[in-house]
């Protein structure tokens, strides 16, 4: 191969001033209005994800019962009274279920110290197991009787033997041929088969399609653990018939909170955590010094301050307290 040298040819450059130059095309170009007027004014604008999530599809403010009203209908009031009265009564029978579990039966009380300290010191079993006398009687009598062995069969000569070996063949050849019936019976209805198939998977996908749709709607519509607490609805107020007066002067506060109502509802629609009664646990901002002697260093300390001479301290001086209180005196 011949190696050859390509030429590049520099296209010359023009010098001209940046201020005096005129840019504008000599032809006018299409869309430019369109293209300036969505650069400037209908750019597609830089969001992240988190501004288009959305917690919960539930309304940010629900409308109120019609039997809630301060001039109620009859048929209305009755529903929305018999509505609370059921959540009421479910309530009361959960508290009742808790109580009765935690309640002894009649006649038992509750052990004491010494109870238990006296069970565990006595074991698991007592000396005769809890036996009485008639049982330990008839498993004594059970142990005595004797054991019936089963005869063998004696055994089988040639005849025999010849003729049960031919029952086998016998009865495995009926049951080839009915499993060969059998196949062409259902080669016969292989139509139908595959129809049965076909409606099966049919139904298959629908199920997943419908799992698919409850689970996303369930996690759209639900309500997520985000804090410790548990969460708890907004209770509807409930006036009752001697209450009504049917006019807004006359009305009186149920003692319901506009802000509580927001707050449940935040908390429903998964934007606040739910807030616990306990009360968080308060780091220690120190740490625990732990003092520590090996033996080692020990040894090494020790060593040390052999080598170093000794100070001789100066003796203290000892003050009676007789002479001391002759100069108060003095004084």
């Amino acid at each position: 191969m011949v190696r050859t040298r390509r030429t590049v040819v520099k296209k010359k450059t023009e010098t001209f001033d940046l201020w005096d130059k005129d840019f504008t095309p000599k032809e006018a170009k299409k869309h430019t209005d369109g293209v300036n007027h969505y650069l400037k004014e209908t750019r597609k604008v830089n969001s992240s994800r988190n501004s288009k999530y959305v917690p919960s599809l539930l309304p940010a403010i629900t409308a109120p019962y019609a039997g809630a009203s301060y001039n109620p209908e009859a048929e209305q009031y009755m529903d929305y009274a018999q509505m609370i009265a059921k959540e009421e009564n479910a309530e009361i029978r959960s508290e009742n279920w808790v109580k009765n579990k935690m309640k002894l039966r009649d006649g038992d009380t509750m052990a004491t110290v010494k109870e238990v300290i006296k069970e565990e010191e006595q074991g698991f079993l007592s000396d005769d197991d809890g036996l009485t006398d008639i049982e330990i009687k008839e498993e004594i009598d059970d142990d005595e009787k004797p054991v019936i062995r089963k005869l063998k069969n004696k055994p089988k000569n040639m005849k025999q033997r010849r003729k049960a070996l031919e029952r086998r063949q016998e009865e495995l050849e009926r049951l080839a041929n009915k499993k060969t019936k059998q196949n062409e019976a259902e080669l016969l209805r292989i139509k139908s088969h595959i129809k049965k198939i076909n409606e099966q998977l049919e139904e298959h996908k629908k199920n997943v399609v419908d799992r698919r749709r409850k689970r996303v709607l369930a996690r759209l519509t639900g309500k997520k653990t985000l804090g410790h607490g548990k969460f708890q609805d907004f209770k509807e107020p409930v006036l009752l018939p001697e209450e009504i007066t049917g006019s807004l002067r006359g009305l009186k506060s149920t003692g319901t909170s506009i802000l509580a109502e927001r707050l449940r509802s935040m908390e429903k629609r998964n934007i606040v955590a739910c807030k616990s009664d306990k009360k968080n646990k308060e780091l220690k901002t120190t740490l625990k010094y732990k003092v520590t002697d090996k033996r080692e260093i020990k040894e090494f300390l020790e060593a040390e301050m052999a080598k170093l001479p000794k100070v001789i301290q100066p003796k203290k001086r000892k003050f009676n307290k007789k002479k001391k209180n002759q100069v108060k005196k003095d004084e």
